[in-house]
């Protein structure tokens, strides 16, 4: 399966992190509900096997530039 678009992929990453502070606060069954079934769909479109490795990806696939390495060593100013 090809990965997912990374907007897909962001919109996901960024539900589950405002899920995880939600159920933090108020540990309710259905946040609890809502958490497992965006980390699962975040798993599979970034065919991660956990979440940690899921949230990851998909901050590796944001679009734009997210680091000074070029071709493994830094770019010129």
């Amino acid at each position: 399966m090809p990965p997912a678009h990374p907007a897909i992929m962001n919109n996901l990453r960024r539900r589950y992190e405002e899920l995880s502070v939600l159920h933090a606060r108020d540990g309710r069954p259905e946040s609890r509900q809502e958490l497992e079934d965006v980390g699962r769909l975040l798993r599979v479109a970034t065919g991660a096997p956990d979440i940690a490795a899921a949230l990851s990806t998909a901050r590796l696939r944001l679009p734009g530039p997210r680091s000074g390495l070029v071709g493994g060593r830094n770019a010129a100013p």
